[in-house]
């Protein structure tokens, strides 16, 4: 169980329940793009509700945000609430 300052903070940044932590910086050898969409795969086909990526790190090279949106866009699905 979270509690004190690490509950808080999970929650000022939308962190709830269960949730995978990739720390890392976003350069394009990380793999991160493919790490979301394995994500994305394994949510769909076995998931477990609740269940959160959580990216941290710093990020050095605009064309691993650029290919975050633009395969998220074409694989997204809508978050429930």
């Amino acid at each position: 169980m979270k509690t004190g300052r690490g509950a808080a903070l999970l929650a000022e940044h939308g962190i709830h329940g269960r949730f995978i932590l990739s720390v890392s910086h976003l350069y394009p050898y990380k793999n991160l793009v493919e790490l979301v969409e394995g994500f994305l795969i394994a949510s769909r086909t076995d998931p477990v509700p609740g269940t959160q990526l959580v990216l941290v790190g710093t990020e050095y090279f605009r064309a691993t945000r650029l290919g975050f949106r633009r395969r998220s866009c074409a694989t997204a699905r809508p978050r429930a609430r």
